[in-house]
C-alpha cells in the first residue's frame, strides 16, 4: 500500500462481528480484542455479563496495543502510533506517529523476500497454497 493511503487508514468505525482474534486487551469499563493486522474490536464492559459491542478501531497491520492513562499505543504495521479515542462522539486523533519504528511483516512461513519501494508499506499476507 501506498504510505500517503496507509497513513491516513486509520479509522474508528461503527462495531462489526467478530470472525477473527488476536489478544485481547482490558482498560477500565474497555475491551479491545484484535483483529489481526485489522485493528481492535472495542467493546463497553461496563456489565462483564453483557459486553456491548461499541467500535471498530481500523489500525491496519496492527496486532498489538498499550494503554496508558487515555493514549493507545498501536503498532500501524512499522510504525507506531499513538491514538486518543473519543466513543462519545466517535472521533479519533493520532496524537503521533513514529514510523519504522517496527521491522517489514515478514511474509508467511518467512519464504519469500519482497522488494517494496520507499513510499510503500506491506499490511498483510496472504497465503496461497
Amino acid at each position: 500500500m501506498l504510505r500517503t493511503e496507509f497513513e491516513s487508514s486509520t479509522q474508528l468505525l461503527p462495531a462489526e462481528p467478530i470472525l477473527e482474534t488476536g489478544k485481547i486487551y482490558v482498560k477500565d469499563n474497555f475491551l479491545f480484542i484484535n483483529k489481526p493486522n485489522t485493528g481492535f474490536h472495542v467493546f463497553d464492559n461496563s456489565n462483564p455479563s453483557a459486553p456491548v459491542n461499541m467500535a471498530f478501531i481500523k489500525v491496519l497491520g496492527s496486532t498489538d496495543l498499550s494503554i496508558t492513562n487515555e493514549i493507545l499505543y498501536i503498532n500501524n504495521a512499522t510504525d507506531l502510533i499513538a491514538l486518543k479515542p473519543n466513543f462519545t462522539n466517535s472521533t479519533l486523533e493520532i496524537t503521533k506517529r513514529i514510523s519504522n519504528t517496527f521491522p517489514e511483516l515478514a511474509s508467511p512461513n518467512n519464504c519469500c523476500y519482497n522488494y517494496i519501494a520507499d513510499n510503500e508499506v506491506i499490511i498483510n499476507w496472504t497465503l496461497i497454497e
